[in-house]
């Protein structure tokens, strides 16, 4: 009867632990969810849209943690959605969330690439921001609904955004016309 009892104990002892692992997961995971950095789109809008893609939102992950899904505001996760290039900034609105403003001062780089977590497709299939997010530089993909308005979405926000670095982090930078690129 001892060795049972001995077992029986070694046995709460894993399952405890194990729960402890979880909930501590769960802890660390629901902390970075509300960890601050993130802007909402202002009040009285983002300015002059002058380029918007559709499709699917595929996720924004850490450049040194290019695995871990980035939880802020379910970034992580995939949505049928759409990227506007505004004055201020790149407007990220997903189906079911709240729209998120990746400032202008905040990107480094509007581009492509054939994959991000959770998406691989063919070689420039993705447009690629990448932005600081808090302090840490992230990388957010998106696969547009049409290929064929990849490049110019991409080329339209890769100007306006290094014209509008350029000039100190401010959104003084003009933006091209529609048709321009």
């Amino acid at each position: 009867m001892g060795t049972e009892i001995l077992a029986l104990l070694i046995g709460l002892v894993a399952v405890a632990a194990v729960c402890a692992a979880i909930t501590a997961g769960f802890l660390r995971r629901r902390r970075a969810a509300s960890a601050p950095g993130l802007t909402d789109v202002p009040a009285d809008g983002p300015g002059d849209t002058f380029a918007v893609l559709e499709g699917e939102y595929v996720s924004t992950s850490a450049e040194a943690r290019p695995l871990e899904r980035m939880p802020q505001a379910n970034l992580g996760f995939k949505s049928v959605g759409s990227l506007a290039a505004c004055e201020r900034g790149i407007v990220v609105s997903r189906r079911g969330e709240r729209d998120v403003l990746i400032p202008a001062a905040d990107i480094e780089d509007v581009g492509r690439s054939a994959g991000v977590v959770g998406k691989f497709v063919e070689a420039g299939g993705l447009v690629t921001i990448a932005w600081t997010l808090g302090g840490e530089r992230v990388l957010t993909g998106f696969r547009a609904r049409y290929a064929d308005q990849t490049q110019p979405f991409v080329e339209t926000a890769s100007d306006f955004y290094q014209t509008t670095q350029s000039h100190a982090g401010t959104a003084t930078g003009s933006a091209p016309a529609r048709g321009e690129s």
